[in-house]
Parts: structure tokens; sequence; C-alpha cells
């Protein structure tokens, strides 16, 4: 990525410039190959790196059309639908076969005041989907666990407007509220990357232990679209003094403190 572009580097060495019209704030690969990209002013795109074209999206202003186009967010779900996080517009989610026609049709969601079940915060600044296909939505105020209904079918429920949202804050257990990155280990359990300090999260018991400089992390403070998942033993987290690498041992969802180690500037996190 650059300041206004897209480089392709193939293992030939050959590389293909995309522009974008916008400085590219996240990309990401989807289940079907795809790279799709958000700038921080311009929506967000597609690239069909064999035919050397792209689709873009950006804001009408229009009912239905994307929320903001400053997307800082991109994930897809295993139903083939995209899910964009914005800043201020809030979370926009499409099937992706219907952006593959060029069209852009959105169903939006945003926080409405006094209304404890919708987003917790329009500032999204990243979307996890878990491996039992529950999707979490990060925010600069919160943390959100999407509700489906039941009896609907995903896209259904998606499109009409019926998602629900359980928030959860530092009063529930996180050690902050800015959400930065999510990432999942083998066991199930989530590690959330916050502004201030990691914390690990039972999703079924919806109970949190936080890890922060006292414990041995280099920073406290992470980056929002800085992190990723090597395999299920090692996750990366970028933040304000360098990359935390955790390497974990199999874990049980038995949430207990785990000790926390330096290691050539990674961190080993065993029981």
């Amino acid at each position: 990525m650059t300041l206004n572009s897209i480089v392709k580097l193939e293992k030939t060495g050959k590389t293909s410039v995309f522009e974008t019209n916008g400085f590219v704030f996240s990309i990401h690969e989807d289940r079907n190959n795809d790279i799709w990209y958000g700038t921080w002013s311009n929506g967000f795109g597609k690239i069909d790196a064999d035919r050397n074209s792209q689709l873009r999206f950006s804001s009408s202003g229009k009912s239905k059309s994307l929320s903001s186009d400053i997307v800082l967010a991109i994930n897809d779900d295993f139903d083939n639908n995209l899910w964009i996080g914005t800043k201020g517009g809030g979370l926009n989610i499409s099937p992706i076969r219907i952006l593959n026609q060029g069209e852009s049709t959105f169903a939006v969601y945003q926080q409405i005041e006094n209304d404890t079940s919708s987003l917790s915060n329009n500032n999204i600044t990243c979307i996890f989907i878990a491996k039992d296909s529950s999707i979490w939505v990060g925010t600069e105020i919160g943390l959100n666990k999407v509700l489906f209904p039941k009896n609907t079918s995903r896209l259904e429920a998606i499109m009409q407007g019926k998602l629900l949202f359980k928030p959860y804050f530092v009063s529930d257990g996180l050690p902050n509220n800015t959400v930065c990155g999510i990432l999942q280990d083998a066991s199930g359990l989530l590690w959330i990357g916050t502004r201030d300090g990691l914390s690990c999260m039972n999703p079924e018991s919806n109970t949190f232990i936080n890890y922060s400089e006292k414990d041995g992390l280099p920073a406290g403070e992470f980056h929002t679209n800085a992190f990723y998942k090597a395999d299920d033993k090692e996750l990366y987290y970028g933040g304000i003094n360098g990359i935390t690498i955790l390497i974990l041992q199999i874990l049980n969802k038995t949430l207990t403190r785990l000790k926390l180690y330096s290691l050539h500037s990674k961190y080993l996190i065993k029981r």
C-alpha cells in the first residue's frame, strides 16, 4: 500500500499499481481471495487483479448508500456479506454478490441515543468474525457482539435492520473502551488489543483477564489495523513501542491469569 494506491507484488518480482484516489487505511482479502480496500476520504473499493480493474463505492447521501467515506475496517462473514466499518457513519453491510454487480445497497447500523441494544459508537475500529460465526465490532467506545434474531436468516435480519448489539465497556471488564484489534486462539478465547493494554475474553462466560505494562507488555497502547494471526499459537499486535508477539500454548476456556515472559522482544504466554 502507498499513499493513494495499492501495489501488487508477485513472486516473480513483477508489480502492478492500482490507484485508489485516497489514502488507503484498511485492506482485506475475502474468502474468495478478492482484495477490498478502505480509504480515509473516498469510500472503499474492490480490486480485480486479473482484469486490472476496480469497483469503487462512496457515499452519495442517498438512502442505503455508504454512510461515510472514511472506511477504517473491512471483513467478510461466512455468508458472503461484506462488513464495512466507518468513522462517524457506523456499520455498513451488503451481500458481496450485490457489490460485485456494482450496486451500492447497504444496511446501515448506527448508535441510537438511549438505546442500549444499538451500536455503542459510530467510529468502528475493527470487525472480527469468530470461528463459531459470531461477529464482534470494536469501536472507539466499546466492544459490541452482534446479536442475530432467531428463526430468521442472517441475510434477511441484516438487510431488514433487525440486528441488535451487546456492548462491553470498562465496567464489564475491558481495560479500556477503545478497541484496536481482536484475534482468537485455538481454544476460542478472544485477545483484544486496546488503547490501554491487552484483554483475554472468554466469550462464553463474558469474563476478562487484562494485561498491561506491569505484566510485561512493551507498551499498553495498541494501534488499529496493526494485528495479525500467523497460526493458532502466534498472535501479532502493533503498538506505540513496537510489535508484541503472543506465543500461546494450548489453553482451555477456564480463564486464569497467565504468566507473561519477555523473550527477545516476544512475549510467551504460558500456564
